[in-house]
Protein backbone atom coordinates (compact mmCIF):
# COMPACT_ATOMS: atom_id res chain seq x y z
CA UNK A 1 0.00 0.00 0.00
CA UNK A 2 2.96 2.16 0.75
CA UNK A 3 4.38 2.34 -2.97
CA UNK A 4 0.53 2.94 -4.37
CA UNK A 5 0.15 6.37 -1.96
CA UNK A 6 4.04 7.05 -3.16
CA UNK A 7 2.90 6.23 -6.81
CA UNK A 8 -0.38 8.37 -6.39
CA UNK A 9 1.28 11.01 -4.80
CA UNK A 10 3.58 11.50 -7.33
CA UNK A 11 1.11 11.88 -10.32
CA UNK A 12 -0.63 14.84 -8.02
CA UNK A 13 2.29 17.17 -7.70
CA UNK A 14 3.06 15.81 -11.79
CA UNK A 15 -0.34 17.42 -12.53
CA UNK A 16 -0.18 20.09 -10.32
CA UNK A 17 3.20 21.11 -11.72
CA UNK A 18 1.90 21.03 -14.94
CA UNK A 19 -1.24 22.71 -14.31
CA UNK A 20 0.60 25.70 -12.40
CA UNK A 21 2.69 25.80 -15.24
CA UNK A 22 -0.16 25.95 -17.79
CA UNK A 23 -1.30 28.93 -15.61
CA UNK A 24 2.47 30.65 -15.45
CA UNK A 25 2.31 30.31 -19.49
CA UNK A 26 -1.44 31.66 -20.02
CA UNK A 27 -0.49 34.66 -17.62
CA UNK A 28 2.36 35.37 -19.66
CA UNK A 29 0.97 35.40 -22.71
CA UNK A 30 -1.83 37.59 -21.57
CA UNK A 31 0.80 40.12 -19.86
CA UNK A 32 2.91 40.34 -23.63
CA UNK A 33 -0.40 41.11 -25.38
CA UNK A 34 -0.92 44.24 -23.26
CA UNK A 35 0.39 47.31 -24.97
CA UNK A 36 3.45 48.35 -23.07
CA UNK A 37 2.44 51.81 -22.14
CA UNK A 38 -0.73 50.70 -20.42
CA UNK A 39 1.35 51.24 -17.18
CA UNK A 40 3.12 54.51 -15.96
CA UNK A 41 6.67 53.89 -15.58
CA UNK A 42 7.41 57.32 -14.35
CA UNK A 43 4.74 56.85 -11.56
CA UNK A 44 4.69 53.95 -9.86
CA UNK A 45 1.48 52.18 -9.26
CA UNK A 46 -0.14 54.74 -11.14
CA UNK A 47 -2.40 53.64 -13.70
CA UNK A 48 -2.65 55.31 -16.96
CA UNK A 49 -6.50 55.23 -19.00
CA UNK A 50 -6.24 53.58 -22.15
CA UNK A 51 -7.87 56.08 -25.01
CA UNK A 52 -11.33 54.05 -24.65
CA UNK A 53 -11.58 55.08 -21.20
CA UNK A 54 -12.37 58.73 -22.42
CA UNK A 55 -14.06 58.11 -25.55
CA UNK A 56 -17.41 59.27 -24.82
CA UNK A 57 -17.32 61.78 -22.48
CA UNK A 58 -21.11 62.25 -20.85
CA UNK A 59 -20.42 66.03 -20.84
CA UNK A 60 -19.16 68.91 -22.61
CA UNK A 61 -16.46 71.04 -22.59
CA UNK A 62 -17.43 74.34 -21.23
CA UNK A 63 -20.02 72.77 -18.58
CA UNK A 64 -18.07 72.85 -15.59
CA UNK A 65 -17.36 69.13 -15.76
CA UNK A 66 -14.73 67.35 -14.32
CA UNK A 67 -11.62 66.33 -16.44
CA UNK A 68 -10.02 63.67 -17.56
CA UNK A 69 -6.58 63.12 -19.08
CA UNK A 70 -5.01 60.92 -21.95
CA UNK A 71 -1.92 60.41 -22.51
CA UNK A 72 -1.12 59.94 -26.46
CA UNK A 73 2.57 59.45 -25.96
CA UNK A 74 6.09 59.99 -25.54
CA UNK A 75 8.75 61.63 -27.26
CA UNK A 76 12.56 62.09 -26.52
CA UNK A 77 12.11 65.44 -26.92
CA UNK A 78 10.00 68.85 -24.91
CA UNK A 79 7.76 69.08 -27.01
CA UNK A 80 6.43 73.05 -27.51
CA UNK A 81 4.25 73.95 -30.20
CA UNK A 82 1.19 71.80 -31.32
CA UNK A 83 -1.59 72.03 -34.19
CA UNK A 84 -4.53 70.52 -35.26
CA UNK A 85 -5.41 69.88 -38.85
CA UNK A 86 -5.92 68.43 -42.17
CA UNK A 87 -2.55 67.79 -42.63
CA UNK A 88 -2.39 64.67 -44.96
CA UNK A 89 -5.45 66.60 -47.18
CA UNK A 90 -7.81 63.10 -46.76
CA UNK A 91 -10.42 65.29 -44.31
CA UNK A 92 -8.89 63.50 -41.22
CA UNK A 93 -8.09 65.87 -38.46
CA UNK A 94 -5.00 64.97 -36.55
CA UNK A 95 -2.84 66.28 -34.27
CA UNK A 96 1.13 67.78 -34.83
CA UNK A 97 3.93 68.57 -32.54
CA UNK A 98 7.72 69.51 -32.42
CA UNK A 99 10.53 69.24 -30.50
CA UNK A 100 10.98 72.50 -28.79
CA UNK A 101 13.62 74.84 -26.98
CA UNK A 102 15.45 71.59 -25.21
CA UNK A 103 15.43 69.57 -28.28
CA UNK A 104 18.90 68.24 -29.68
CA UNK A 105 16.68 66.19 -32.79
CA UNK A 106 13.78 68.55 -33.55
CA UNK A 107 11.41 65.93 -35.01
CA UNK A 108 8.25 66.67 -36.11
CA UNK A 109 5.68 64.26 -34.52
CA UNK A 110 1.64 63.07 -36.21
CA UNK A 111 -0.47 61.89 -33.72
CA UNK A 112 -3.40 59.92 -35.54
CA UNK A 113 -6.13 58.14 -33.91
CA UNK A 114 -6.72 54.49 -35.24
CA UNK A 115 -8.56 51.94 -33.68
CA UNK A 116 -9.36 53.45 -30.29
CA UNK A 117 -5.52 54.43 -29.59
CA UNK A 118 -3.18 56.89 -30.47
CA UNK A 119 -0.63 56.47 -33.07
CA UNK A 120 2.26 58.74 -33.16
CA UNK A 121 4.90 59.22 -36.37
CA UNK A 122 7.87 61.49 -36.60
CA UNK A 123 7.40 62.64 -40.10
CA UNK A 124 10.58 64.31 -40.86
CA UNK A 125 13.89 64.82 -39.49
CA UNK A 126 13.95 68.79 -38.62
CA UNK A 127 14.00 72.42 -40.02
CA UNK A 128 17.57 72.66 -40.62
CA UNK A 129 19.42 72.92 -43.99
CA UNK A 130 22.23 70.16 -42.70
CA UNK A 131 20.36 67.75 -40.68
CA UNK A 132 23.64 66.30 -39.10
CA UNK A 133 24.54 69.39 -37.19
CA UNK A 134 22.11 69.33 -34.06
CA UNK A 135 23.27 71.94 -31.73
CA UNK A 136 21.25 75.14 -32.09
CA UNK A 137 19.56 74.33 -35.65
CA UNK A 138 17.01 71.84 -34.63
CA UNK A 139 14.37 73.70 -32.34
CA UNK A 140 11.03 74.39 -33.35
CA UNK A 141 9.47 77.76 -32.33
CA UNK A 142 6.87 78.01 -35.10
CA UNK A 143 4.26 75.25 -36.18
CA UNK A 144 1.13 75.59 -38.54
CA UNK A 145 -0.83 73.30 -41.11
CA UNK A 146 -2.39 75.75 -44.24
CA UNK A 147 -2.41 76.33 -47.84
CA UNK A 148 0.18 78.31 -47.62
CA UNK A 149 0.96 77.96 -51.53
CA UNK A 150 -2.59 79.18 -52.51
CA UNK A 151 -2.49 75.89 -54.50
CA UNK A 152 -5.30 74.23 -52.18
CA UNK A 153 -3.12 71.86 -50.76
CA UNK A 154 -2.33 71.58 -46.67
CA UNK A 155 1.01 71.68 -45.72
CA UNK A 156 2.80 71.64 -42.22
CA UNK A 157 5.20 74.47 -41.77
CA UNK A 158 7.75 75.23 -38.99
CA UNK A 159 10.19 77.60 -38.13
CA UNK A 160 13.11 77.99 -35.52
CA UNK A 161 17.12 78.06 -37.70
CA UNK A 162 15.09 78.76 -40.89
CA UNK A 163 11.73 77.87 -42.24
CA UNK A 164 10.71 74.78 -43.58
CA UNK A 165 7.53 72.95 -45.50
CA UNK A 166 6.63 69.04 -45.21
CA UNK A 167 3.95 67.80 -47.47
CA UNK A 168 2.20 64.09 -47.65
CA UNK A 169 2.13 62.20 -50.91
CA UNK A 170 1.99 58.69 -52.08
CA UNK A 171 1.47 57.34 -48.45
CA UNK A 172 5.07 59.26 -47.48
CA UNK A 173 5.81 62.69 -45.95
CA UNK A 174 8.60 64.88 -48.22
CA UNK A 175 10.06 68.34 -47.34
CA UNK A 176 12.91 70.37 -46.22
CA UNK A 177 14.44 73.78 -44.87
CA UNK A 178 13.88 76.23 -47.71
CA UNK A 179 17.35 77.58 -47.46
CA UNK A 180 16.26 81.12 -46.56
CA UNK A 181 17.53 84.21 -44.87
CA UNK A 182 15.42 84.04 -42.09
CA UNK A 183 17.08 82.36 -39.01
CA UNK A 184 16.68 82.56 -35.38
CA UNK A 185 12.94 82.90 -34.86
CA UNK A 186 10.37 82.56 -32.12
CA UNK A 187 6.50 82.60 -33.66
CA UNK A 188 5.08 81.72 -36.52
CA UNK A 189 1.84 82.34 -37.87
CA UNK A 190 -0.09 82.13 -41.17
CA UNK A 191 -3.21 84.67 -42.30
CA UNK A 192 -4.75 87.01 -44.87
CA UNK A 193 -3.04 90.42 -42.72
CA UNK A 194 -3.30 92.08 -46.47
CA UNK A 195 -6.85 90.86 -46.93
CA UNK A 196 -6.33 89.91 -50.83
CA UNK A 197 -7.38 86.31 -50.47
CA UNK A 198 -3.56 85.12 -50.42
CA UNK A 199 -2.77 82.79 -47.41
CA UNK A 200 0.77 84.85 -46.22
CA UNK A 201 2.75 83.84 -43.55
CA UNK A 202 4.13 86.13 -40.70
CA UNK A 203 7.21 85.21 -38.27
CA UNK A 204 8.27 86.81 -35.64
CA UNK A 205 12.14 87.49 -35.28
CA UNK A 206 14.22 88.77 -32.88
CA UNK A 207 14.05 92.13 -34.31
CA UNK A 208 11.77 92.38 -36.92
CA UNK A 209 8.41 90.38 -38.63
CA UNK A 210 8.74 88.65 -41.51
CA UNK A 211 6.34 88.58 -44.12
CA UNK A 212 6.79 85.37 -46.28
CA UNK A 213 4.21 85.18 -49.83
CA UNK A 214 4.80 81.99 -52.06
CA UNK A 215 5.92 83.48 -55.41
CA UNK A 216 5.65 80.61 -58.15
CA UNK A 217 8.27 78.39 -55.97
CA UNK A 218 10.18 81.04 -54.68
CA UNK A 219 9.90 82.10 -51.25
CA UNK A 220 9.38 86.18 -51.29
CA UNK A 221 10.10 87.79 -48.27
CA UNK A 222 9.99 91.82 -46.79
CA UNK A 223 10.74 93.28 -43.18
CA UNK A 224 8.03 94.61 -40.98
CA UNK A 225 9.60 97.35 -39.03
CA UNK A 226 9.50 96.94 -35.29
CA UNK A 227 11.89 99.56 -34.25
CA UNK A 228 14.76 96.56 -33.76
CA UNK A 229 12.91 95.22 -30.64
CA UNK A 230 12.68 91.54 -30.00
CA UNK A 231 8.94 90.45 -30.85
CA UNK A 232 7.58 87.28 -29.31
CA UNK A 233 4.48 86.39 -30.60
CA UNK A 234 2.81 87.37 -33.76
CA UNK A 235 -1.19 86.60 -34.39
CA UNK A 236 -3.95 87.92 -37.33
CA UNK A 237 -7.16 88.28 -36.58
CA UNK A 238 -9.81 91.06 -37.00
CA UNK A 239 -10.11 92.34 -33.95
CA UNK A 240 -11.75 95.56 -34.81
CA UNK A 241 -14.60 93.73 -35.84
CA UNK A 242 -14.79 95.29 -39.28
CA UNK A 243 -14.27 92.78 -41.64
CA UNK A 244 -10.37 93.73 -42.02
CA UNK A 245 -8.03 91.24 -41.13
CA UNK A 246 -4.78 92.66 -39.06
CA UNK A 247 -1.49 91.73 -37.85
CA UNK A 248 -1.13 91.51 -33.91
CA UNK A 249 2.03 91.13 -32.08
CA UNK A 250 3.85 90.71 -28.59
CA UNK A 251 6.25 92.99 -28.43
CA UNK A 252 8.36 94.53 -25.14
CA UNK A 253 5.30 94.82 -22.68
CA UNK A 254 2.90 95.95 -25.35
CA UNK A 255 0.56 94.93 -27.96
CA UNK A 256 0.91 96.33 -31.68
CA UNK A 257 -1.93 96.18 -34.38
CA UNK A 258 -0.51 96.26 -37.91
CA UNK A 259 -2.76 97.12 -40.56
CA UNK A 260 -2.02 96.62 -44.08
CA UNK A 261 -2.69 100.49 -46.09
CA UNK A 262 -2.53 99.02 -49.68
CA UNK A 263 1.65 100.11 -49.91
CA UNK A 264 2.90 100.33 -46.41
CA UNK A 265 2.54 98.94 -42.63
CA UNK A 266 0.01 101.00 -40.02
CA UNK A 267 1.25 100.68 -36.61
CA UNK A 268 -0.62 101.14 -33.77
CA UNK A 269 0.13 100.60 -29.87
CA UNK A 270 -2.14 98.60 -28.27
CA UNK A 271 -1.69 99.41 -24.80
CA UNK A 272 0.92 98.20 -22.16
CA UNK A 273 -0.27 94.95 -21.07
CA UNK A 274 1.33 92.31 -18.76
CA UNK A 275 4.90 91.88 -17.90
CA UNK A 276 8.05 91.66 -19.84
CA UNK A 277 7.80 88.97 -22.25
CA UNK A 278 9.27 85.72 -23.38
CA UNK A 279 8.67 83.66 -26.39
CA UNK A 280 8.33 80.56 -24.00
CA UNK A 281 5.88 82.14 -21.91
CA UNK A 282 4.05 83.96 -23.58
CA UNK A 283 0.90 83.70 -26.15
CA UNK A 284 -1.56 85.57 -27.96
CA UNK A 285 -5.19 84.27 -29.79
CA UNK A 286 -7.86 85.85 -30.72
CA UNK A 287 -12.03 85.65 -31.56
CA UNK A 288 -15.38 85.76 -29.81
CA UNK A 289 -14.38 85.07 -26.41
CA UNK A 290 -17.54 86.53 -24.42
CA UNK A 291 -20.19 85.05 -27.12
CA UNK A 292 -21.53 87.98 -27.98
CA UNK A 293 -20.19 88.55 -31.72
CA UNK A 294 -17.37 90.71 -31.15
CA UNK A 295 -13.80 89.57 -31.82
CA UNK A 296 -11.25 90.51 -29.06
CA UNK A 297 -7.73 89.81 -28.34
CA UNK A 298 -6.31 87.52 -25.90
CA UNK A 299 -2.95 87.60 -23.88
CA UNK A 300 -1.00 85.26 -21.90
CA UNK A 301 1.79 86.75 -19.85
CA UNK A 302 1.65 84.82 -16.72
CA UNK A 303 -2.10 86.90 -16.60
CA UNK A 304 -4.52 86.44 -18.55
CA UNK A 305 -5.49 89.48 -19.98
CA UNK A 306 -8.09 90.56 -22.92
CA UNK A 307 -8.32 93.38 -25.24
CA UNK A 308 -11.29 94.78 -26.80
CA UNK A 309 -11.44 97.47 -29.36
CA UNK A 310 -14.09 100.25 -29.92
CA UNK A 311 -14.46 103.59 -31.17
CA UNK A 312 -12.89 105.02 -27.99
CA UNK A 313 -9.49 102.86 -28.73
CA UNK A 314 -8.46 99.60 -26.86
CA UNK A 315 -9.66 98.81 -23.73
CA UNK A 316 -7.70 96.39 -21.69
CA UNK A 317 -9.40 93.44 -19.07
CA UNK A 318 -7.38 91.41 -16.63
CA UNK A 319 -8.97 88.05 -16.91
CA UNK A 320 -6.78 86.22 -14.23
CA UNK A 321 -3.92 87.65 -12.45
CA UNK A 322 -1.14 84.82 -11.93
CA UNK A 323 2.40 84.48 -12.86
CA UNK A 324 2.35 80.91 -14.10
CA UNK A 325 -0.35 80.57 -17.00
CA UNK A 326 1.96 80.62 -20.31
CA UNK A 327 -0.30 79.45 -23.42
CA UNK A 328 -3.89 80.42 -24.27
CA UNK A 329 -6.32 79.18 -26.98
CA UNK A 330 -9.99 80.46 -27.84
CA UNK A 331 -11.92 76.99 -28.91
CA UNK A 332 -15.95 75.95 -29.50
CA UNK A 333 -16.88 73.47 -27.00
CA UNK A 334 -19.39 70.76 -27.24
CA UNK A 335 -21.95 73.37 -25.95
CA UNK A 336 -21.57 75.37 -28.87
CA UNK A 337 -20.10 77.88 -26.39
CA UNK A 338 -16.80 79.55 -26.85
CA UNK A 339 -14.46 79.58 -23.64
CA UNK A 340 -10.21 80.30 -23.06
CA UNK A 341 -8.88 77.54 -22.36
CA UNK A 342 -5.25 78.16 -20.82
CA UNK A 343 -2.02 76.03 -20.35
CA UNK A 344 0.13 77.06 -17.20
CA UNK A 345 3.03 75.66 -15.09
CA UNK A 346 0.37 73.75 -12.94
CA UNK A 347 -2.21 72.60 -15.73
CA UNK A 348 -4.92 73.29 -17.69
CA UNK A 349 -8.02 75.81 -17.05
CA UNK A 350 -11.01 76.81 -18.40
CA UNK A 351 -12.57 80.62 -18.18
CA UNK A 352 -16.01 81.40 -19.22
CA UNK A 353 -17.83 84.78 -19.72
CA UNK A 354 -21.34 84.97 -17.90
CA UNK A 355 -23.30 87.27 -15.36
CA UNK A 356 -21.14 90.01 -16.69
CA UNK A 357 -18.15 88.89 -15.79
CA UNK A 358 -15.13 86.19 -16.33
CA UNK A 359 -15.15 83.25 -14.23
CA UNK A 360 -12.79 79.73 -14.17
CA UNK A 361 -15.16 77.32 -14.95
CA UNK A 362 -12.97 74.37 -14.80
CA UNK A 363 -9.72 73.57 -13.71
CA UNK A 364 -7.81 70.45 -13.91
CA UNK A 365 -4.30 70.42 -12.35
CA UNK A 366 -0.89 68.15 -13.35
CA UNK A 367 2.41 67.58 -11.96
CA UNK A 368 4.27 68.89 -15.68
CA UNK A 369 3.96 71.99 -17.39
CA UNK A 370 1.91 72.64 -20.06
CA UNK A 371 3.24 74.30 -23.13
CA UNK A 372 1.18 74.53 -25.77
CA UNK A 373 -2.44 74.07 -26.60
CA UNK A 374 -4.97 73.64 -28.98
CA UNK A 375 -9.07 72.40 -29.00
CA UNK A 376 -10.74 70.65 -31.63
CA UNK A 377 -11.93 67.08 -33.20
CA UNK A 378 -8.89 65.14 -33.02
CA UNK A 379 -10.56 61.98 -32.61
CA UNK A 380 -13.09 63.14 -35.48
CA UNK A 381 -15.96 61.60 -34.20
CA UNK A 382 -17.85 65.31 -33.80
CA UNK A 383 -16.45 65.78 -29.75
CA UNK A 384 -14.47 68.76 -28.98
CA UNK A 385 -11.32 68.05 -26.56
CA UNK A 386 -8.49 69.87 -25.01
CA UNK A 387 -4.96 69.15 -27.03
CA UNK A 388 -1.43 70.15 -25.01
CA UNK A 389 1.87 69.20 -25.02
CA UNK A 390 4.09 69.04 -21.56
CA UNK A 391 7.82 69.81 -20.28
CA UNK A 392 7.29 65.39 -19.63
CA UNK A 393 7.82 64.55 -23.61
CA UNK A 394 4.53 63.91 -23.51
CA UNK A 395 1.76 64.87 -25.47
CA UNK A 396 -1.66 65.01 -23.75
CA UNK A 397 -5.76 64.99 -24.46
CA UNK A 398 -8.29 66.43 -22.36
CA UNK A 399 -12.02 65.62 -22.12
CA UNK A 400 -14.80 66.58 -19.50
CA UNK A 401 -16.82 64.55 -17.95
CA UNK A 402 -18.35 63.75 -14.52
CA UNK A 403 -19.93 65.51 -12.30
CA UNK A 404 -20.98 69.28 -12.29
CA UNK A 405 -18.54 71.57 -10.14
CA UNK A 406 -18.92 74.85 -9.14
CA UNK A 407 -17.32 78.20 -11.20
CA UNK A 408 -14.05 78.92 -9.68
CA UNK A 409 -13.49 82.95 -9.18
CA UNK A 410 -10.98 84.86 -10.53
CA UNK A 411 -10.73 88.32 -9.18
CA UNK A 412 -8.40 88.68 -7.16
CA UNK A 413 -10.63 89.61 -4.13
CA UNK A 414 -11.97 86.66 -4.50
CA UNK A 415 -8.75 83.83 -4.53
CA UNK A 416 -9.47 81.06 -6.46
CA UNK A 417 -10.68 77.54 -4.93
CA UNK A 418 -8.07 74.68 -4.59
CA UNK A 419 -8.91 72.58 -7.22
CA UNK A 420 -9.35 68.50 -6.86
CA UNK A 421 -5.67 67.59 -6.42
CA UNK A 422 -5.33 64.91 -9.35
CA UNK A 423 -1.56 64.42 -8.98
CA UNK A 424 -0.13 60.94 -7.62
CA UNK A 425 1.25 62.61 -5.00
CA UNK A 426 -1.96 64.20 -3.74
CA UNK A 427 -4.43 61.12 -4.42
CA UNK A 428 -8.01 62.29 -4.16
CA UNK A 429 -9.48 58.67 -3.55
CA UNK A 430 -9.59 57.05 0.12
CA UNK A 431 -6.07 55.54 0.32
CA UNK A 432 -6.02 51.89 0.32
CA UNK A 433 -6.07 50.37 3.97
CA UNK A 434 -3.10 49.01 5.39
CA UNK A 435 -3.89 47.97 8.94
CA UNK A 436 -2.75 44.77 10.15
CA UNK A 437 -6.64 43.44 9.47
CA UNK A 438 -5.51 43.37 5.69
CA UNK A 439 -1.87 42.33 5.56
CA UNK A 440 -2.98 41.57 1.53
CA UNK A 441 -4.53 45.13 0.61
CA UNK A 442 -1.34 46.07 -2.24
CA UNK A 443 -1.82 42.79 -3.72
CA UNK A 444 -5.09 42.76 -4.17
CA UNK A 445 -4.83 46.29 -5.59
CA UNK A 446 -2.59 44.56 -8.11
CA UNK A 447 -4.41 41.99 -9.22
CA UNK A 448 -7.65 44.46 -9.61
CA UNK A 449 -5.61 46.87 -11.75
CA UNK A 450 -4.27 43.85 -14.00
CA UNK A 451 -8.15 42.93 -14.40
CA UNK A 452 -8.82 46.48 -14.99
CA UNK A 453 -5.95 46.42 -17.80
CA UNK A 454 -7.03 43.22 -18.99
CA UNK A 455 -10.46 44.97 -20.01
CA UNK A 456 -9.56 48.47 -20.66
CA UNK A 457 -7.42 45.88 -23.51
CA UNK A 458 -10.37 43.96 -24.90
CA UNK A 459 -8.35 40.54 -24.34
CA UNK A 460 -10.27 38.15 -25.60
CA UNK A 461 -12.98 36.15 -24.02
CA UNK A 462 -11.48 32.79 -24.41
CA UNK A 463 -8.70 33.59 -22.61
CA UNK A 464 -9.99 35.05 -19.81
CA UNK A 465 -12.56 32.30 -19.57
CA UNK A 466 -9.62 29.60 -20.03
CA UNK A 467 -7.68 31.32 -17.05
CA UNK A 468 -10.76 30.97 -14.93
CA UNK A 469 -11.67 27.63 -15.66
CA UNK A 470 -8.08 26.78 -14.87
CA UNK A 471 -8.19 28.85 -11.69
CA UNK A 472 -11.72 26.73 -10.18
CA UNK A 473 -10.68 23.71 -11.75
CA UNK A 474 -7.49 23.59 -9.75
CA UNK A 475 -9.30 24.43 -6.13
CA UNK A 476 -12.24 22.09 -6.95
CA UNK A 477 -9.90 19.04 -7.81
CA UNK A 478 -7.59 19.87 -5.01
CA UNK A 479 -11.07 19.84 -2.52
CA UNK A 480 -12.08 16.39 -4.16
CA UNK A 481 -8.50 15.08 -3.65
CA UNK A 482 -8.93 16.66 -0.06
CA UNK A 483 -12.32 15.10 0.22
CA UNK A 484 -11.47 11.33 -1.26
CA UNK A 485 -7.82 11.33 0.58
CA UNK A 486 -9.81 11.88 3.80
CA UNK A 487 -12.23 9.34 2.70
CA UNK A 488 -9.57 6.76 1.71
CA UNK A 489 -7.94 7.01 5.00
CA UNK A 490 -10.25 6.65 6.80
CA UNK A 491 -11.81 3.30 5.37
CA UNK A 492 -7.72 2.58 5.48
CA UNK A 493 -8.23 3.01 9.58
CA UNK A 494 -11.72 1.08 9.82
CA UNK A 495 -10.20 -1.72 7.83
CA UNK A 496 -7.08 -1.79 10.18
CA UNK A 497 -9.10 -1.62 13.21
CA UNK A 498 -11.58 -4.48 11.78
CA UNK A 499 -8.14 -6.66 10.78
CA UNK A 500 -6.77 -6.08 14.72
CA UNK A 501 -10.20 -6.61 15.81
CA UNK A 502 -10.62 -10.16 13.75
CA UNK A 503 -6.96 -10.70 15.56
CA UNK A 504 -7.57 -10.04 18.83
CA UNK A 505 -11.08 -12.59 18.50
CA UNK A 506 -8.93 -14.91 16.76
CA UNK A 507 -5.83 -14.91 19.23
CA UNK A 508 -8.74 -14.63 22.11
CA UNK A 509 -9.94 -17.57 21.35
CA UNK A 510 -7.40 -19.60 20.24
CA UNK A 511 -6.37 -18.88 23.81
CA UNK A 512 -9.61 -19.94 25.83
CA UNK A 513 -8.95 -23.17 23.64
CA UNK A 514 -5.56 -23.56 25.31
CA UNK A 515 -6.95 -23.05 28.40
CA UNK A 516 -9.75 -25.56 27.89
CA UNK A 517 -6.86 -28.58 26.99
CA UNK A 518 -5.30 -27.89 29.67
CA UNK A 519 -8.07 -28.10 32.22
CA UNK A 520 -9.20 -31.32 30.32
Amino acid sequence: MVGVYEVRADRRQLKSFFLVSSLFILIAVLMLSIPMDTFSFNQPFLYKASASSANTPTGNIGSNLSWTENDMGFTFSTQEKLVIGNGRNDGINRIYSADGMLSSSGLIHEFSFNDNRWDEKSIIEDNSDDPTVIQDVSKVYGLEIGDFRNDGVCRVYASGYDLAEYYYDSNSWSGSAKGTSIQWTNDMVLGYARNDGTLRMYVAGWGEIYEVSYNHGDWDSIVIDTGGQQVEEVFVSDGRNDGIFRLYAAINEHIYEYTWSGDTWEVVDCGAVGDEYYSLSCDLAGGNGRNDGINRIYLADGGLYELTYSDNGWTIVTIASSNNIKAITVGTGNDKANHIYTGSSTGIGEYTFSDGAWKKSSNYETNYEINDLVVGQGRNDGIYRVYATGDNNHVYEFSLIGKVKQSIPTTPTEPTASPEPTTPTEPTASPEPTTPTEPNASISRLIMRFVVVLSENQLTSELISSLIILVAGYYLKQKNQKKSNSTEQSNSTEQSNSTEQSNLTEQSNSTEQNDSNKTA
